[in-house]
Order: structure tokens, then sequence, then C-alpha cells
């Protein structure tokens, strides 16, 4: 390189110092080869456009080295992706939305049909990193009596969920399989979920229908939680699906025969192992069954939900407090883990 002008001495240098000896002297070598072989004038001209490239080389080079340096010097997932970033899961375990800019962690509410395009409402709360959890599982909770209702229950033990809670209106507790099925594409289509993590949760009134629910669609419902009410219908899954039970004293009948009757549908060869968990809880852990099934009984619980310490106050279905503080169980917590640990077999 010892015959190179002073100008090629400096793009080199230049070039060396952002992208590397090999790539200065595979550019130089490319002018220079070109240029050898030329008249005077054509020389010129190839000179000329041989230095274009090597100018828009240059700036390539720069350009490059700038992002890799901007690359090498962010933090490991230190601090959560900004919104917009876009899920990098395969396809084959994320819906649809995980294609476009993911929203802003917070509450949000849309509107879904029903029976015959009667629209209810619905709520969804996106959690916090959700950037960074996407595709993240989804849970349905089906309620009746109104969305607002609904969000009143369950919002103020939201906060530290890792899922995507969506909070779905039914008036009266009914609504077809089909419906929820709907209803869970089209918030697949405005959020990223992962599929194989789709739970359901019901209660009371709407104990039957999320029954139902993953009675009829076991091939997407992953497990379920029914909390307090009976919940015995006709259908027969094609896959055991797990369920989570939990009752106080008002629907210990109507639970235990429902909860007995899920336990056949799972195949369960034995009765439940039961532990005393102390505060008056005791819980059933059904034996030899193809699909888990565990049950929760509160002694001196009513028909409410069940968590370690009650948030505001909200009137149950039934009347008083929508919560019921036992320091032995806390529904919400049970059911995450449940279903953290039964996602649907890929």
């Amino acid at each position: 390189m010892d015959d190179m002008t002073a100008f090629e001495r400096q793009l080199a240098a230049r070039l060396e110092r952002k992208a590397g000896p090999r790539r200065a002297v595979d550019a130089l070598a490319i002018a220079r080869s070109a240029t050898a072989s030329r008249s005077p004038t054509g020389r010129f001209q190839t000179m000329f456009s041989a230095t274009k490239f090597v100018v828009a080389g240059v700036i390539v080079a720069l350009f490059g080295g700038f992002l890799l340096t901007s690359v090498m010097t962010q933090p490991r997932d230190d601090s959560r992706a900004p919104v917009g970033a876009q899920a990098s899961r395969p396809l084959s375990t994320a819906t649809a939305g995980c294609d476009q800019p993911l929203i802003e962690p917070g509450d949000y509410e849309g509107t879904y049909d029903v029976v015959d395009d009667v629209g209810q409402e619905y709520r969804v709360v996106v959690p916090e990193g959700y950037a960074e959890l996407a595709p993240v599982p989804l849970i349905l909770q089906v309620g009746y009596g109104g969305a607002d209702t609904n969000y009143e229950w369950w919002r103020p033990y939201l906060d530290e969920i890792e899922s995507l809670f969506v909070i779905a209106d039914t008036s009266t507790g009914a609504a077809p399989a089909s419906t929820l099925l709907a209803l869970i594409d089209q918030v697949g289509a405005d959020y990223c979920i992962d599929p194989r993590r789709i739970h359901a949760m019901g209660a009371s009134l709407s104990a039957p229908t999320v029954t139902r629910l993953a009675c009829e669609a076991s091939d997407r419902i992953a497990s379920f939680v029914i909390g307090i009410g009976g919940f015995r219908i006709e259908c027969e899954p094609e896959r055991p699906v797990p369920l989570l039970a939990v009752t106080g004293d008002p629907d210990r009948v109507f639970m235990s025969s429902s909860v007995g009757w899920w336990a056949e549908m799972a195949g369960c060869q034995a009765g439940p192992v039961v532990e005393d968990l102390g505060s008056g809880v005791s819980r059933q852990t059904y034996q030899g069954c193809a699909a888990d099934v565990l049950f929760y009984d509160i002694e001196g619980g009513g028909h409410q939900a069940f968590f370690h310490e009650c948030i505001g106050y909200a009137r149950a279905p039934l009347g008083g407090s929508f919560c019921h503080a036992n320091e032995a169980i806390d529904q919400l917590e049970e059911a995450e883990r449940f279903f953290a640990e039964h996602p649907l077999s890929e």
C-alpha cells in the first residue's frame, strides 16, 4: 500500500477505523483495479465513479458503526422496551396481535356481541412490563351484572398480575361458548397473547358458562377456575381440562358435587388427598387424574372471592363484601400459579 495517494491513505484510514482493514482494502482495490486499465479520460471517469462508490461505502460504514456501537452499549433488558416494540416470538406461539405495535400497560375497554348482535362491554387490564412479557397469558374472567361492577370487584387486585386480564360482562352470567371464543379471537387480534396459555375464570351465575367454554373448547382453554357456585352441566370434553375450584359455606354442597363430577370427567382414579392449610382452609387434590383437579374449601367463607387482604369495599352478589380475607389463601395468586403450571401441550 506504499504507492497509495494521500487521498487513498486518508480514506483507507477512515475505513479501517470504521469498517475494519479488510473492508478498507477491498473497497480501494476495486477502485484502483478499475482505473489501471483505462485511458486517461476513461480513467478519470472511472476514478470519479469509483470514488463515489467508496464515499458511499464510507457512509454505510459510518452508519453501521454507529448502529453497532449503539447496540453494544445498550443495557441487557434492564429497562422496559418502548411502546411500539414488536414481539419476537414465533407465530406458532403468538396471536396476530403480536404483529402490531404493543399497547401501553393500562386499562382499556371494548364491546363484543353476546347474542343476536346485542353488545356487551369488556375491560382489559394490560400488565406492567407487557413489552418484555409478550406474548402473555390471557385470563378471561366471565362476569355478570354490568362491566363496571365486575371491573370494580377485580381491578384492585390486578396491579401485580403478569397476564392480560379480560373482564367480560354477560349481563346474566350466560353466554354461548362460541361467543366467548369470538371474544378471545378479538382480544388476540388486538393484544399479543400466547395461545397455549388461555385460561378462564367464572363464579356464581357464570360458573356453568365458563365450564361449558372449557368443555366445548378444550383444545383452546388450557385450564379454568371456578370460584363459588355449582357448575355441573351436560358436556364431555374431548380433552380433560385442569380445574381449580374454590368455595365457602353457602356453595359447599353444590361445589363438592360439581368438583366430583369433573374429577370423573378427568379420569381420576381415586378421591382427593385432603390437607389442612389452617385458617379454616382445606385443600383437596384428586389422585390419578388425566388432568389436575384441585379444590379449596374455606370454612366460614361466604359467596365471595378470597384474598389475603381486602382492598377497598365492593358488594358481593349475595350481599356483604366481594372479598373474604384469609391469610391461608389468595384466590388470584392460586389461580395464576395453577394457570402457569397448566399450558396447553404443544
